[in-house]
């Protein structure tokens, strides 16, 4: 199944989206946040895979998706790592939606991040993969005035299963298509997402809503003002999987 948030408070309301991206029905009758999803997922799961059928069968009341209304489907988070070095162990308030603009460029590292439940202390790369509940897009940048990173994510965050050949062994099997300006290059990832959940919890378990980004960092010198940058996952048939990070930076006068 595909979710998203809409704003709404602090944690946003969530939503169920068709596969296509096309559609979307309302989902906090079942349950009203993205992070009481992810604490109570074995509860609530199964209802919101239904619900996604019924939206699919167009048995339900529905309506249009569109990418640029949606919050980032968890706007905040206990905590957020990324894989790139200079972006490592981030604060998680206020996390940006996927058309919001850059107001601060510096540098930054686009990927793939995934939303998890409770991570015990010690789990193994498999266990921890095994915890992942959902996937999507992000795009750090780190912010030069201050430490920590600035953070945007796809519009819509995606199980697993419903991504279907495009994640093999825990890794995203089809290219990252990042495009800056007029120019498009892939990126292909590492399939290092279980290890990396793993490092993490061997120390320490993660809590549920923990988010790990595993990124590589955007070629050539940091974004400018008046650039653009689009960020974007497609399948073998040519769908968008998680929607599209969209940005122009815009600095402040």
């Amino acid at each position: 199944m595909k979710l998203a948030s809409l704003p709404q408070g602090r944690d946003g309301r969530l939503i169920v989206v068709s596969d296509d991206l096309a559609w979307y029905a309302d989902a906090d009758h079942v349950v009203p946040t993205m992070q009481r999803l992810l604490d109570e997922w074995h509860r609530h799961a199964d209802l919101l895979e239904s619900l996604s059928i019924e939206l699919a069968h167009g048995v339900i009341p529905r309506k249009r998706f569109h990418e640029r209304e949606a919050a980032a489907p968890l706007p905040r988070t206990f905590h957020w790592t990324d894989s790139a070095d200079a972006l490592r162990h981030q604060p998680g308030d206020g996390l940006m939606g996927a058309r919001d603009p850059l107001r601060r460029p510096g540098a930054s590292a686009v990927g793939l991040v995934a939303m998890t439940a409770d991570v015990p202390q010690g789990a193994s790369a498999a266990e921890a993969l095994g915890r992942v509940r959902l996937v999507g897009l992000a795009h750090a940048v780190a912010v030069q005035s201050a430490p920590g990173a600035t953070g945007h994510f796809s519009p819509v965050f995606v199980t697993p299963s419903a991504l279907a050949e495009a994640w093999v062994d825990g890794a995203l099997a089809v290219p990252l298509k990042v495009t800056r300006g007029s120019h498009t290059q892939d990126v292909i990832l590492p399939p290092t997402l279980g290890d990396t959940i793993a490092g993490l919890a061997a120390e320490r378990a993660l809590a549920a809503g923990t988010l790990v980004s595993l990124s590589a960092p955007l070629p050539g010198d940091p974004l400018g003002p008046g650039e653009t940058l689009r960020v974007e996952a497609r399948n073998s048939a040519g769908r968008s999987l998680f929607g599209a990070i969209e940005q122009a930076v815009r600095v402040p006068a």
